[in-house]
């Protein structure tokens, strides 16, 4: 044999079996695809269950501010009664009560959003992710509406109660 077959045996050899592992390689890629796997959304599903806690907490947070509304009321009542001057006391009451009622509204917004539970099952599970993310992020915004709104309208007549308070 030649010099140069000598070389050029083995180095095809190599080839021929360099390209069988590259064929086998390139095939075992291109082979089934697994099925594809079942989305999870679970968080989606999670936060869903926040909203409906956090609809339920609010109404009760409204509804006790709706209280001490009524307990403001009696006291500006009882003041006058007395003689005192409770017109500052009586426009902070109508500020909270206006408040309220604009909370009220953003929750009744959220609430709403949620009781339609577009994107979700009666049971919370997720049928349509994508509006089951619009769901939450609508009763998500009306939620913190109506927190913001209950607590400025709190602040602003225990602003008014401490100031009727030091003018006694």
């Amino acid at each position: 044999m030649t010099r140069i077959a000598r070389w050029l045996v083995p180095a095809l050899a190599a080839l021929v079996l360099l390209m069988g592992t590259f064929g086998v390689a390139a095939a075992e890629q291109r082979g089934p695809t697994e099925p594809p796997k079942t989305p999870n959304y679970t968080e989606l599903e999670q936060q869903y269950r926040l909203r409906m806690a956090q609809v339920r907490s609010l109404d009760e947070l409204i509804r006790r501010a709706a209280h001490r509304g009524e307990e403001i009321a009696a006291k500006i009542t009882r003041a006058k009664a007395e003689g005192k001057d409770t017109a500052a006391l009586e426009q902070a009451l109508t500020t909270y009560r206006t408040k309220l009622y604009a909370a009220h509204a953003y929750w009744q917004a959220a609430a709403d959003a949620l009781k339609t539970h577009a994107g979700f099952s009666a049971a919370g599970k997720v049928t349509n992710p994508d509006q089951a993310r619009a769901t939450l992020k609508t009763a998500g915004a009306a939620l913190e509406q109506s927190y913001l709104t209950a607590r400025s309208a709190d602040e602003l007549l225990n602003k008014a109660l401490a100031k009727a308070l030091a003018n006694k």
